[in-house]
């Protein structure tokens, strides 16, 4: 297993669109993108 500070960092594009929670300055970011028109996504 390689270290976390390996890992590469990505930016994703956030937009004022989307919706957030959380601290700004937090240690880690989590996004989920979700197709509701999938059936498997809207369970």
């Amino acid at each position: 297993m390689t270290d976390a500070s390996d890992a590469p960092s990505l930016t994703p594009a956030v937009s004022k669109r989307d919706h957030l929670r959380g601290r700004v300055a937090a240690p880690m970011t989590l996004v989920q993108f979700g197709d509701y028109v999938c059936p498997h996504c809207t369970e």
